[in-house]
């Protein structure tokens, strides 16, 4: 869903490493996305236990390649697990050692994910 200059994905159930990909691709084809200033991934009702923290770095380096496009945006994460957690972390971690101009953070709090995405303050990664 694109709002407010912002896309906020959801995930729940059973999710496997192609359905974030797809997900992945449509923001970055999306006729917004040169112009867009967060991205909220919601995982908190989503079973990522077939995601491996190996895998994290696969989106990292197609994002690393989106972020020359739009280097000023935020992904805020949300997860409600450790597992989830972890995952989230990986993928930011992954970013930022590439290099990403874009800024991440890992929420267990929907509310403070979107304030904090929306946010023009400095933010520290994660």
């Amino acid at each position: 869903i694109y709002k407010e200059k912002g896309f906020i994905l959801t995930f729940s159930g059973d999710v496997s490493f192609d359905e974030l990909n797809t997900a992945n691709g449509k923001i970055q084809g999306h006729s917004e996305f040169d112009v867009h200033r967060y991205q909220i991934v919601d995982v908190r009702n989503a079973d990522l236990s077939s995601i491996s923290r190996d895998q994290a770095r696969e989106p990292a380096a197609i994002d690393m390649i989106a972020s020359t496009m739009n280097p000023k945006v935020r992904i805020g994460l949300i997860a409600s697990t450790t597992d989830g957690f972890n995952i989230c972390k990986e993928y930011a971690d992954n970013s930022i050692a590439m290099g990403s101009p874009w800024q991440f953070n890992v929420f267990y709090d929907y509310d403070k994910a979107l304030e904090w995405a929306k946010s023009n303050e400095q933010r520290s990664p994660h």
